[in-house]
């Protein structure tokens, strides 16, 4: 018996079947806190004056698109995308009402709860 990951669950008594996953978490978790620090950079960039400004928040723009996309995938979604927008909100709630942080933060959970949704 196989769960559709590839895990071989044969042995394992049904019971402890949603035990057994709990990476899927961690996984959020660790993709939040990747996108918290690329948070903090675009912070960073606004700071900056001039062209390294300029060139640091678009390096970060497309480091987000690009991380976004690599744990997102192609429907139907392979990871726990849910998850990781609720970090980022979590996250966001904790940040000063009318931070710029708080925004993007938001901003990036709620295009990640879309995306969870695409397809279906």
């Amino acid at each position: 018996m196989s769960d559709g990951d590839g895990w071989d669950l044969s042995g394992i008594p049904p019971w402890i079947w949603p035990y057994v996953r709990t990476t899927a978490i961690g996984e959020a978790q660790m993709a939040a806190g990747v996108l918290t620090s690329m948070l903090a950079l675009k912070l960073v960039a606004s700071k900056l004056k001039g062209e390294l400004g300029t060139q640091l928040s678009a390096a970060v723009g497309s480091a987000v698109a690009d991380f976004e996309e690599e744990f997102c995938g192609t429907p139907p979604r392979p990871r726990p995308i849910l998850s990781l927008a609720a970090e980022l909100a979590s996250f966001a709630h904790t940040l000063p009402d009318g931070s710029s942080v708080r925004s993007d933060a938001l901003g990036m959970a709620a295009g990640l709860a879309e995306r969870a949704f695409e397809g279906r």
